[in-house]
Order: C-alpha cells, then sequence, then structure tokens
C-alpha cells in the first residue's frame, strides 16, 4: 500500500514540472522496462526519475550508461519502495 501511495504523490508531483518526453517517448520506456523483467510500479517510479534527468528517452539510452549522476537516480527509484 505504501508503495501505491508513493507512486501516485510520484505521478501528481510529476504534473508541477514539465516533461518533454513525448507520450511515445514514456510509452516506449514503459514497454521496454517491462519486457525486461521490471514490475509496472517499478517502471513507472523509474520513469518519473529519468524524466526530471534527461530530455527524452533516446537521450536517457544514450547517456545513461555514462551520466554522473547515476546514484541519485538509484536513490530515486529506491525511495519508491522504501518502506
Amino acid at each position: 500500500m505504501k508503495t501505491t501511495t508513493l507512486i501516485i504523490g510520484l505521478i501528481v508531483l510529476s504534473g508541477c514540472f514539465k516533461s518533454s518526453w513525448s507520450k511515445e517517448d514514456k510509452a516506449a520506456f514503459m514497454v521496454d522496462c517491462q519486457n525486461a523483467g521490471q514490475s509496472y510500479d517499478y517502471c513507472l517510479c523509474s520513469l518519473v526519475c529519468l524524466e526530471s534527468d534527461f530530455k527524452s528517452y533516446f537521450q536517457a539510452q544514450k547517456n545513461l550508461a555514462t551520466f554522473s549522476n547515476q546514484s541519485a537516480i538509484n536513490q530515486c527509484v529506491n525511495s519508491c519502495f522504501d518502506k
């Protein structure tokens, strides 16, 4: 229940900033993430975290491996599931 509440909160908060990701980018990310074996909740949380650091899904794919603030993204995703 806490996870669901936190994810709903992230969705609401994500509405407070203008994401530059297109609907197609978001949908492609969610499909790719779930096809990689992750849960819907994990993917949704990851999407919110990545949107704040990358302008598009393409940019995230291209630069994530060399992104200097990788630990911040990991902390963001982990915070969705902390009890």
